[in-house]
């Protein structure tokens, strides 16, 4: 009798260990997805203010996640694991929509960077070493070296990766300036205005006299570069 009370018992422990388990890989599934989730959004807060521009995120992801934390807070495991797979591809989506929107003014902003250190090798008025780590992070997209993931309140983390890219942007600003500054108030700045407006130029576009213009100015391989 003690025998099959003590198989009895260990059988009803086994149970235990293993929904023990599975509760906690359940959970554990569900605090990656919302740590991506939130990665996605501290990415594109950075993103926003770095390109002063705005992405959309779809709110289904975030709902998903909510959702999935509640039924986890009132132990409804049952209801979470279904709801997983679920949540799992709208938070992926979420990421790959955001990171493919942020690309085009990642590249822009890339080829404009890129032709301004062609144009730094010849006039040298701005420190090499800042463009070269802008051009850096354009090209790897490295966001996460300039935002706090996971040590911090979620809000905290978000206001920083908005300040984050502010003071990318203001970086960007302050070397567009210090490059091309010394254009103001010349004949050559209404077409380097132009260009920092984001204007696209034509060679077809521009008159005789501003192609003598810029070809007589130490901006030539720059607007090789921006002109299209």
């Amino acid at each position: 009798m003690s025998t099959e009370t003590d198989a009895s018992d260990f059988e009803i422990r086994l149970r235990q260990t293993r929904e023990q388990y599975r509760r906690k890989d359940i959970g554990d599934r569900l605090s990656d997805l919302a740590r991506q989730m939130e990665e996605t959004l501290l990415q594109k807060a950075l993103a926003e203010a770095f390109f002063d521009t705005s992405f959309e995120v779809d709110p289904d992801a975030q709902e998903a996640v909510r959702s999935g934390r509640n039924a986890l807070m009132n132990g409804n495991y049952g209801r979470l694991n279904e709801q997983l797979d679920d949540i799992q591809r709208e938070v992926e989506d979420a990421k790959r929509r955001v990171e493919n929107n942020i690309q085009p003014a990642r590249l822009s902003n890339l080829e404009r960077v890129q032709a301004m250190q062609r144009l730094n090798e010849r006039v040298e008025r701005v420190d090499p070493e800042r463009l070269g780590a802008l051009e850096s992070l354009l090209d790897d997209w490295n966001w996460r070296g300039h935002v706090e993931v996971g040590n911090e309140p979620f809000e905290e983390a978000l206001r920083e990766a908005r300040e984050g890219g502010e003071d990318l942007r203001y970086v960007y600003e302050e070397l567009q300036e210090e490059l091309f500054g010394p254009y103001r108030d010349t004949e050559i700045w209404p077409i380097v205005e132009s260009l920092l407006d984001d204007e696209r130029l034509t060679y077809g576009s521009l008159t005789d006299e501003e192609r003598r213009l810029l070809a007589e100015s130490d901006l030539s391989e720059y607007v090789e570069l921006t002109l299209s």
